[in-house]
Parts: structure tokens; sequence; C-alpha cells
């Protein structure tokens, strides 16, 4: 695959596979003479949920802020909820097990799964209770933009981190696999921004001709930024990419994890809370799930 660079010529393509060797190394050096799985660990006594920066460390803690406190009501535990700056940090903490819970993209999770030993329990449903949501590529709706081809030369935003599946995964397949082309042989500029919310942000303040995002991060940043429903136009969309997964430590006993997905299909119940994360709920999950992702990700190297 042909590597993408930003203006600086910096690469982005393979900064996770280098990620991943490292972290592999540390767990190797963390866990000396383990030669097979380990036994389950008992429940424990509290519960740190790691949340993925979708739309930045702050606004995604106050975001998941009615799911942590509906988890440590639920589970009678001390329940802590952590982000990072970037995805990277996040996978870095997530392969010290310096987590019992986390909540992913799919593509994060299918790429740091074995390194991080996660499992996941549930999946996020759309508000329409679809079992996924979709990448989309947006303008302003005062361009005259009609179809993908009418932003060629200007400049397109993706995802700096490259493990967000539809900031950076799944546009970037659209482009190699669907166009045969790469974005900077269709954009005249590549940018790189730090989340869905400064993708909106450009794209919205004309920094930005066409942006990578998805349908639901576009609703939940229109809300919370009062921004006029018609303001954007939608020049595609993928296909349905599973849900999010909400994951647990592999090695944490099955009575945990029961727990933990029991109170994650209660919260379906909170009508208001499910209003505030502007999902609709959550749903069974199991790796299989995520067999999509894993294609697109082989697709892309």
């Amino acid at each position: 695959m042909e590597r993408i660079h930003n203006g600086s010529g910096t690469a982005r393509g393979g900064r996770f596979a280098l990620l991943i060797l490292l972290l592999t190394a540390v767990s190797l050096v963390l866990m000396p003479g383990v030669s097979g799985p380990a036994d389950p660990s008992p429940g424990p006594a509290a519960v740190r949920i790691v949340y993925l920066p979708i739309v930045g460390k702050k606004a995604t803690l106050e975001r998941f802020k009615p799911l942590t406190e509906h988890l440590q009501k639920t589970l009678n535990l001390p329940v802590t909820a952590v982000s990072f700056n970037d995805y990277d940090e996040v996978v870095v903490a997530l392969a010290k097990g310096e987590f019992e819970a986390a909540y992913l993209s799919p593509d994060t999770y299918v790429q740091a799964a074995e390194v991080a030993k996660l499992v996941p329990v549930a999946m996020e449903l759309d508000r329409e209770g679809n079992p996924g949501y979709r990448a989309v590529l947006i303008c302003r709706s005062d361009k005259k933009y009609l179809k993908v081809d009418d932003a060629r030369g200007g400049v397109l935003a993706l995802l700096k981190n490259t493990t967000s599946t539809s900031g950076f995964l799944v546009p970037l397949n659209y482009f190699l696999q669907v166009r045969k082309e790469t974005p900077e042989s269709f954009a005249g500029k590549v940018e790189f921004a730090d989340d869905h919310a400064k993708v909106i942000r450009g794209v919205l303040s004309g920094a930005y001709d066409l942006g990578a995002t998805n349908d639901m991060d576009l609703s939940r940043t229109m809300q919370a930024e009062n921004i006029p429903a018609g303001t954007f136009r939608v020049l595609w969309t993928s296909e349905l990419i599973p849900g999010s997964p909400v994951c647990v430590r592999r090695d944490l006993s099955p009575e945990f994890k029961a727990a933990f997905l029991a109170a994650l299909l209660k919260f379906n119940e909170d009508a208001k809370g499910l209003q505030a994360l502007e999902i609709g709920g959550y749903a069974r999950a199991a790796d299989q799930d995520y067999a999509l992702v894993r294609r697109l990700d082989r697709a892309n190297r």
C-alpha cells in the first residue's frame, strides 16, 4: 500500500504497526515465563474503564458520565473513568493492563485485542437500534459539491489516529479499493485532525473542503455545538460498520464479564441516559462480529 503523508511528509500508515511491535515486546517483559493462558482472576475490587478520546479527552469523559455513573451503581463497585490525549496512549495503557474495561472503536479493538488481551462483551447500537454506524465524507452545504469527485483538488481531512475506523480506516479503504487512488492523489492537501469534532469544526470553518467522520459523531457534535440542521452535506456513506465494542480484560472471571454485560444491557432501560449518549443502547457482542473490520484492515495494508 502506498503510504499517506501529511503536509510535512511524515509517514502515517505504519505508525500503529510499530506501536504494536513495541507493546508486544513490553508485554513479554512484563510477563516473563508465561507459557499459556492465565487463570481467570477473581472479580475486581474496583473498575477502571478507558474511553477512547473520540471527541477529545475532556469532552469524551463528560459524554460518557451517565454510563460511568450507571456502571458504578449497578456493579456496586467504584468505577473510575479514564481517557487520554490520543489513541496511542490508550493502547499503551491497555497493553500494560491498567484497566478492567475499555470502550473502543472497532479498528482499535481489532488492532490491539491480542496485545491488550481484550474480549468484547457488548457493542454500541445507533439511535434506531442498528448494530453499528456509518462513515461519511462531508462538506459544507453551501459548497457546490454534489458528489465526492466535485471536491477533487481541495483539502481533505482524515483523523490522525490511524486506528479510527470511520475517520481513517474505512475512508482510506474507499479511496484505495473503490476509487483506486490514494487520498493524496485525490486531494490537493491531506490534513490530519485530532478527533471527529475537530474534523467537523474544520469543515464548518472552511479549513477543510471534505472531512471524514461518521453519522453518529456528526449528529452528536452538531447537537453539542448548536450547529443548525442542513449545515453539512453528506457526499459518501459507507456500509454499516459494527458498533463500537465495550470490552473487558480477558483474564477477568466469567462472573465479572457476565455482570458487566448485564449492567450494560440494563442501561438500555435508561431513556435519558441513552439520549445523553445519543445511542440506541447496547447488544451482546463477540470477537467474530468484527470480521468486517479485520477484512478492511488487511485490504488497506
